[in-house]
């Protein structure tokens, strides 16, 4: 929806948040400076808040995204690629949010959307979850909710 709006000058290989901070270096106008509005420029743009999904985190599902975003590598940047990049462009963590999504559904459309079978009430770690999937047999009801940073 974004795009629509904007005129960002994308490079090939280059994600929307690289574009974020080149136009945050020293040297820009201002912190904004990568947008061309097609009205008046937008006054007081001094911040971009966005969140943020880990892209390492399914490979620790059953760790609390407070405690995840946490962890460092010895040079003391974050862990997870993705919250790394948004380090290195001067971004911080200011909040995790442990439900940013839920998403519902029945057993079987589930067992459909994970091709995995889920037989009885319980937690389920799911391909590519960032959290575990409660799945509840007596009310045919499967609940994940996504944490993001």
């Amino acid at each position: 929806m974004l795009r629509e709006g904007l005129d960002l000058p994308l490079q090939r290989r280059q994600s929307l948040v690289e574009v974020v901070g080149q136009g945050a270096k020293p040297g820009c106008s201002g912190p904004c400076a990568w947008l061309r509005w097609p009205g008046p420029a937008l006054p007081g743009c001094q911040r971009i808040l966005a969140p943020v999904r880990p892209t390492l985190k399914p490979a620790y599902p059953l760790t609390q995204i407070e405690t995840f975003a946490r962890w460092t590598r010895p040079d003391g940047a974050p862990l997870d690629p993705w919250l790394r990049t948004h380090w290195r462009l001067g971004g911080q963590i200011i909040a995790t949010a442990p439900q940013s999504q839920t998403m519902t559904g029945t057993v079987q459309e589930w067992e459909a959307w994970t091709s995995m079978a889920l037989p009885a009430t319980g937690e389920y770690v799911i391909p590519g979850g960032l959290s575990t999937l409660h799945i509840d047999r007596d009310n045919d009801r499967g609940t994940y909710t996504e944490p993001s940073v």
